[in-house]
């Protein structure tokens, strides 16, 4: 087997079975640039671009590899790695473009500002802790973490805070990233061997707008940068602003210190807004786009969209995109029709509705669920009931550890991610986690 075209073949069938275990741009990233370079019956050899992508790979991702090699009946085949012996700039991988350029290139977007954030009971204190930041930076609270679900303007408030420091104080150095992409450069610099660059980038910074700062979780090198540069930036009178998803103890495998430190300024959370504040978003971005709607229609797209600025908004830009192309007026029938797959959510199901149904799945009570009991069918209930709180109650992991008897949040992280990784790598369970899911949906 040990030809350029039967090893193609071979590592062609690798990356399929890893992108059913891994995220596509993890595979990308890690294994799209290695190349196979030997393969006979006991041995893969890969060569990787430097010693870091193999010190990488080898902690965090071997253990996947093995396995889906085992998939194809080879149990016995050794890897082995091999750094390139001629790295040129030719035989470089190809990574998203992460250089950020001058520090003077903020890269913000300037459709959001302050002005066309649309401010209620939801989001006000958010709001007004960036515009208090934005005022006087480095000054108000410093770091601010701002967390909340997707699509409820995380972002719009990282860039207004940026576009309104520039308009304020043009002699600061403002910069705007997401995580995955400090991560990227990060790997560039390691590539490129000269890690300094990576500081020299960073710790420049008059306010650093860090977005979606839960992509650290299992990244130790990264969460060791980041917690260095907190702490230049935070000695040296700079402001750092962050966002996620959750709040920071929340955010699976991130370091105590590194959780300390996030902790140790203002956080707040961005909810779903309210009806008046949807109506509101509706009329402004009608305004905005010049649509022609209604007050009625306002309000039907407001009560059934509840949970989501951005679908909000879609909705009203489909809506108006389909009465343009037919030619005919907005009305409550046309939007029941044309945005009939946005309405059908279903109620999230109540907590003690998930533990009962989780507890008879597995025939134990809801009291042993809740017990300190740890026989081995009971320990595996109880941490498949916190997976589906979570997963499908939403509930957050302070109130998924007081539903099962005062669980801290450490046990119920590691509940979550235990089934998590069970459920790809063990057919009964998966099985089961899809009956119980069927039974929590009513189907």
């Amino acid at each position: 087997m040990d030809n350029i075209e039967n090893i193609k073949i071979f590592w062609d069938k690798i990356i399929d079975g890893l992108n059913q275990v891994l995220q596509k741009e993890i595979v990308n990233t890690w294994f799209g640039v290695l190349t196979p370079v030997q393969l006979n019956d006991h041995k893969l050899i890969l060569e990787a671009p430097n010693q870091f992508f193999i010190e990488w790979i080898s902690q965090y991702y071997l253990d996947y590899l093995r396995a889906v090699i085992e998939k194809l009946n080879l149990n016995n085949l050794q890897i082995e790695f091999q750094v390139k012996k001629e790295a040129t700039s030719t035989n470089r991988p190809e990574f998203i473009s992460t250089n950020i350029g001058p520090v003077n290139e903020s890269r913000l977007s300037p459709r959001y500002t302050f002005d066309n954030f649309i401010v209620g009971e939801s989001n006000r204190l958010c709001y007004a802790a960036a515009k208090a930041v934005a005022d006087a930076p480095a000054r108000a609270y410093n770091p601010l973490f701002i967390y909340g679900g997707v699509g409820l303007g995380k972002t719009h408030l990282l860039h207004a805070i940026g576009n309104y420091v520039k308009r304020k104080y043009p002699h600061l150095k403002v910069y705007y990233t997401p995580a995955e992409e400090m991560f990227l450069n990060l790997i560039q610099s390691i590539q490129d061997r000269n890690p300094s660059s990576f500081n020299n980038k960073y710790r420049n910074l008059d306010l650093l707008l860090l977005d979606d700062i839960h992509y650290l979780k299992g990244k130790e090198r990264l969460q060791e940068d980041v917690f260095h540069l907190f702490n230049h930036l935070h000695m040296m009178g700079k402001q750092i602003v962050f966002t996620s998803d959750r709040p920071p103890r929340e955010i699976p495998t991130l370091e105590e210190r590194l959780v300390s430190r996030l902790l140790s300024g203002m956080v707040c959370d961005l909810k779903p807004p309210d009806i008046e504040t949807r109506i509101a978003i509706l009329n402004n971005k009608a305004k905005q786009e010049n649509i022609k709607i209604g007050p009625d229609v306002i309000f039907f797209i407001a009560e059934n969209i509840k949970t989501n600025i951005r679908e909000l908004e879609g909705a009203l830009i489909r809506l108006s995109g389909y009465a343009s192309l037919t030619n005919t007026p907005i009305t409550i029938e046309i939007a029941k029709q044309v945005l009939s797959d946005l309405f059908t959510h279903k109620p999230l199901p109540k907590p003690m509705k998930i533990l009962e149904l989780v507890a008879s799945y597995y025939n134990v009570t809801i009291e042993q669920l809740q017990s300190k009991e740890r026989t081995q069918n009971l320990a595996l209930a109880r941490q498949v009931a916190m997976y589906f709180l979570r997963s499908v109650g939403g509930l957050s992991l302070k109130e998924i550890g007081a539903y099962l008897g005062g669980k801290d949040h450490s046990t119920v992280i590691h509940a979550i991610e235990k089934i998590t990784e069970l459920k790809k790598q063990n057919e009964k369970i998966s099985k089961d986690l899809e009956q119980i899911a069927l039974l929590i949906n009513g189907e």
